[in-house]
């Protein structure tokens, strides 16, 4: 059977550990390059696109957690596995809710390592199929199944902001909702979506690391920092789609905030609104409009 050969960046300031993850890795037929910093690794996923990213969190010059956000940012991001000697459970859960694909013990085997990274790309080929099928079918039974499994993943992080953002959405005066134009606008751009997907190689896969649903709905935005205060007046915007880990909208003007709180009301649990925070990952002109996404935070940071 053919295998593609994947192209593969190891990220490691310890010159053995880099070793033995490439020799392991391109034994599985990686072709693989190697950084040593975080700034050396910087400029290299800037210049070459990498099928999957094997990096350190403690890297000089420039943190792990930091490249890894980086990555996560690019329109289709490489497989990452984060190498750790560390098991905090608080930045184990954010890395993977920010949708890095595993975290692998330094001290595990490196033959283990390539192997699960492997097996990453073998999986996403069936996922794909399996996806693939779905559009197709076009079943709204399985859309609805799909969008209410997500709801109520969000719900529960929802519960965990919900006394601290309650006030943030308090408004004398209701807000104006966003343009018909973008609905319009949004609306055309899932069915080219949807018809592109369709057409293209299983080997694509799912960009976000998660099924999404595609959900027109109206959101509301407050700006917050990193410690989920509150700092610039609220706005809204249009949902376009959404998934566990991430969301999709789109406004008539852009946004330079890293972090907003979001407030919707759910499509499949009656009288539920979300209260979530997002960490934008991106905002982007997108015809007349501004595309803003970002990836579900914590709410213990």
């Amino acid at each position: 059977m053919d295998r593609k050969n994947y192209r593969a960046l190891v990220v490691d300031c310890d010159p053995e550990t880099n070793k033995a993850t490439v020799t392991a890795l391109t034994r599985q037929q990686f072709t693989c390059d190697q950084a040593f910093d975080g700034e050396e690794a910087t400029g290299m996923i800037r210049d070459r696109i990498y099928d999957a990213v094997v990096t350190c969190l403690l890297l000089p010059k420039r943190h792990g957690h930091s490249l890894v956000i980086e990555l996560l940012s690019q329109p289709k991001p490489p497989r990452i596995v984060v190498l750790t000697p560390m098991a905090d459970p608080r930045l184990l859960r954010d890395l993977i809710a920010r949708g890095v694909d595993d975290i692998v013990c330094k001290s595990a085997s490196p033959d283990l390592l390539a192997t699960k990274l492997l097996s990453l790309f073998e999986k996403n080929k069936w996922r794909a199929g399996q996806s693939a099928a779905i559009s197709s079918a076009a079943a709204p039974g399985s859309r609805m199944r799909m969008l209410q499994a997500i709801e109520k993943e969000l719900a529960e992080l929802s519960d965990c902001f919900e006394e601290r953002l309650s006030s943030f959405f308090d408004f004398d005066d209701p807000l104006c909702d966003p343009p018909k134009a973008i609905n319009d606008f949004i609306k055309r751009l899932d069915e080219e979506e949807q018809e592109s997907q369709a057409k293209e190689s299983p080997d694509m896969g799912n960009t976000r690391a998660a099924d999404r649903v595609f959900l027109q709905a109206i959101v509301t935005a407050v700006p917050v920092n990193g410690q989920f205060e509150k700092r610039g007046e609220p706005f809204t915007l249009a949902l376009r789609d959404l998934s566990t880990t991430g969301i999709r909208m789109h406004n008539s003007r852009a946004t330079n905030d890293n972090f907003l709180a979001l407030s919707w009301k759910a499509d499949t649990l009656p009288y539920r609104t979300f209260r979530n925070v997002i960490q934008v990952a991106r905002c982007r002109p997108v015809g007349r409009f501004y595309e803003i996404a970002g990836q579900f935070v914590l709410a213990d940071g």
